[in-house]
């Protein structure tokens, strides 16, 4: 029940304005507002205030805490918790609190993960636009510009993110060619044409390209 700017419960009163410097009262407020749909929202009580004012008191910043009890929330509306186990007790005492954080840590590390795997896919598929761009300007003996300022000229968006890993897994590419002793384009054995280090036929009459361990070209593959 709400009256006069309070909540009352069984455990007492605590004015919902918090006092200034109060952290129990600024961690159960952020609990509050990201409480996840079908939880019970936490009350002010002494008790809960008491148990964050505690895990405060043990030197943990209130910055972390905040992004604690959203990345909690975020577990619980990804089914990764149950609702019911959305109360300050469960997340501020032990041995649960540190079952929690080691769940939230463990989310957060797979959405990276996620995130590097799309930016590395996205990258490939760059760079294999690229090369396909540059083998069609060869057949064509029209200097081929692989830089991404040409495909963005062309009314493709690419992302910042996106066409730094492109960059990167260009140097990569580059790095690895060198210490294998090639010079990143070569000679078409049958009409000497230039093709692409990593081409698998020349793109001028198709000639089936062999490497130097006498092995068929596999050509560029998009790795994930």
């Amino acid at each position: 029940m709400k009256k006069g700017g309070s909540e009352s419960v069984k455990a007492g009163s605590v004015p919902l304005r918090p006092p200034t410097g109060s952290i129990g009262c600024r961690i159960i407020d952020e609990m509050r507002r990201c409480t996840p749909r079908g939880a019970a929202k936490p009350w002010k009580t002494a008790e809960n205030l008491e148990l964050v004012e505690r895990v405060s008191g043990a030197g943990v910043a209130v910055e972390e805490l905040e992004a604690y009890i959203r990345g909690a929330a975020a577990l619980v509306e990804a089914r990764g918790e149950a609702l019911v186990y959305w109360t300050v007790r469960q997340l501020f005492t032990a041995p649960t609190m540190d079952w929690w954080r080691n769940k939230v840590e463990a989310m957060h590390y797979a959405a990276e993960l996620r995130d590097a795997h799309e930016l590395d896919k996205a990258a490939a598929e760059l760079r294999e636009s690229n090369e396909r761009a540059a083998r069609r300007a060869q057949q064509s003996a029209v200097p081929a510009q692989l830089d991404v300022r040409r495909a963005v000229a062309k009314g493709r968006e690419v992302r910042p993110e996106v066409a730094q890993r492109a960059r990167i897994q260009d140097l990569s590419a580059g790095l690895v060619a060198r210490l294998q002793g090639s010079q990143g384009s070569n000679a078409c054995p049958k009409c000497e044409a230039v093709v692409m280090a990593s081409a698998a036929k020349c793109p001028a009459c198709h000639q089936v390209l062999i490497d130097e361990r006498g092995h068929r070209r596999a050509g560029l593959r998009t790795v994930g």
